[in-house]
């Protein structure tokens, strides 16, 4: 430091004092706020997944959803006779279809299916409030899914072609009593499936690839027994792929998205309340059940009652988190203060 510095200094103690203390306040603010801003070790961006995926029914929760959904699990596969994992699609779509017990748990899933509808639409009509139009079916491109999808089908067109003899019976050239299905064209527009009055015959089922069976990776082929080790991992870490696995996160994602694409169809006839039935698999629809549930983290998948082959489930959309717990937790909080200060 030349002298003339010195001097400066030594003649302006005041205003190096201030330089120092200035100096120390900055140094201060940098090490705090860069503690701050560091991103701790439970923050979901240090997985590097969490910010692709999403909860597509997050967008409905204020407004609620047009149409009614249920999930319903394939029937008895010859996998689930074989008690292996088959996740693989260049397999699972030629192969391993439905067992003779799965045809016809999917029949009965059919004929349940119809009850319900049909009671459902006799009450609303009754109480003069938005009866379903019919019922749409959706299904994962897996041979055990489509064949399931198809006992829907045909029992359908069973019950339309009942109704209409009975009608024809009675003189009537129709019946009010058919069921209507419905699915979606290559533009994702809605379009009836089979007409009340259709002859029997070949139908396609309508297929989303986005409700494949969840990619197992390392454990496709191999016993059933090793989906306990991937609950296990997905408990702990919804994001996790361990073993090649596909994650939680990525199956809820894709899930939603078929909810979301159902809400948002626009063409004529799609404002019209619609039974929609995702004929999957058992992780994709007991994730996706978590999602319809906005205070249930998806990691917990397993702890929902485990969904059988071929039954169906509602799946209900919660619309907002849940004030109650919160309320019992600031009560109890504040009776702990209150027996506190009493003790005190």
């Amino acid at each position: 430091m030349s002298t003339s510095r010195r001097e400066f200094f030594r003649n302006n103690r005041f205003i190096s004092r201030f330089i120092i203390i200035a100096w120390f306040f900055f140094l201060c603010i940098f090490i705090i706020f860069g503690k701050t801003g560091a991103t701790s070790p439970s923050s979901s961006s240090t997985n590097p997944s969490s910010s692709k995926f999403r909860n597509h029914l997050d967008e409905f929760r204020t407004k609620g959803l047009r149409h009614t959904y249920f999930g319903l699990r394939h029937g008895q596969s010859l996998a689930n006779v074989e008690k292996i994992i088959c996740s693989n699609p260049e397999i699972a779509t030629k192969h391993f279809g439905l067992s003779k017990k799965g045809h016809e748990q999917a029949e009965d899933a059919g004929w349940e299916l119809i009850e319900d509808f049909v009671n459902t639409r006799a009450y609303c009509q009754q109480n003069r409030i938005p009866h379903p139009m019919g019922i749409a079916i959706c299904a994962s491109d897996f041979s055990r899914a489509k064949e399931t999808a198809l006992g829907l089908v045909d029992a359908v067109r069973l019950y339309n072609q009942e109704c209409i003899r009975e009608a024809k019976e009675a003189g009537n050239d129709r019946s009010s009593d058919t069921i209507c299905l419905f699915t979606t064209d290559d533009n994702g527009h809605l379009r009836q499936l089979l007409l009340p009055d259709d002859e029997e015959g070949s139908v396609n089922v309508p297929i989303d690839v986005r409700l494949r069976e969840r990619w197992f990776g390392d454990w496709d082929q191999t016993s059933d027994n090793h989906y306990q080790n991937v609950w296990k991992d997905d408990a702990i870490d919804p994001y996790h792929t361990n073993h090649n696995v596909e994650s939680v996160w990525s199956v809820l994602d894709r899930a939603t998205s078929v909810i979301r694409d159902w809400e948002q169809k626009t063409n004529f006839g799609s404002y019209f309340p619609l039974w929609v039935v995702c004929v999957a698999h058992g992780d994709v629809l007991q994730i996706l059940q978590t999602a319809f549930d906005s205070s249930m983290d998806p990691s917990q998948h397993r702890s929902l009652e485990h969904l059988e082959t071929a039954k169906l489930r509602w799946l209900e959309l919660d619309p907002e988190p849940p004030q109650i717990e919160t309320t019992t937790v600031t009560r109890a909080n504040e009776m702990s203060e209150e027996e506190q200060s009493g003790e005190e």
